[in-house]
């Protein structure tokens, strides 16, 4: 399994190569951030799903279709463009779950922040994949 520390170094070494070098076509996109976004997401799927628990009951069941939606969506080639649109309810349910597994003493602070930076990271990556559809 990849460490959080990991995937975030991975990611900004993506999103660096795509900004250096302002080379970053349609062909870089699906070979190697695409790549990254995806092993990354399985992180982000798991924050999620932990964060619905965090929500009230009756959101449970459209919390769950829009972690689920997000995901098949990540499965496409190309990510389709909508999908960018569902990233604002799983970053959401991530920081729910966040402060819940803290509140719970399941995680420390430090280890919610690293979690944050992972999710920032993966967000700025699903943009910078997005650039140019």
């Amino acid at each position: 399994m990849v460490s959080t520390r990991s995937m975030s170094l991975l990611l900004c070494v993506m999103l660096l190569t795509s900004t250096g070098c302002g080379l970053f076509g349609r062909r870089a996109r699906e070979n190697a951030l695409r790549p990254a976004l995806l092993s990354a997401s399985v992180g982000i799927e798991q924050d999620a799903t932990l964060g619905i628990r965090a929500i009230p009951l009756d959101e449970h069941a459209g919390a769950t279709a829009a972690v689920r939606a997000f995901y098949s969506s990540l499965q496409s080639t190309p990510i389709p463009p909508e999908t960018i649109g569902l990233w604002p309810a799983v970053s959401a349910l991530c920081e729910a779950g966040f402060v819940d597994r803290v509140d719970r003493q399941e995680i420390g602070p430090n280890v919610a922040e690293s979690l944050r930076e992972r999710l920032r990271n993966f967000e700025q990556a699903l943009i910078k994949y997005m650039e140019g559809k």
